[in-house]
């Protein structure tokens, strides 16, 4: 296994920087308190919609949307 080998699951940290500010969006906009229980449900969100091929940020803002919904 060379070291350059990429994992898909694993955030780059890139990719925490779109998370995080992903997250503070939707924080903004749903006037969800950080810290709360509230915002780390949203990033757990946030983390599982990447995991599952939402890499950019509308893609994102959209799957948490989608689980909002459910």
């Amino acid at each position: 296994m060379g070291t350059g080998m990429h994992y898909p699951q694993f955030l780059k940290p890139s990719d925490l920087t779109m998370v995080r500010r992903v997250l503070q969006q939707i924080c903004v906009e749903r006037a969800i308190a950080v810290p709360s229980a509230e915002a780390d449900t949203v990033a757990v969100n946030l983390i599982h919609a990447f995991q599952h091929g939402a890499r950019e940020e509308k893609g994102l803002l959209e799957a948490v949307q989608r689980m909002r919904m459910h």
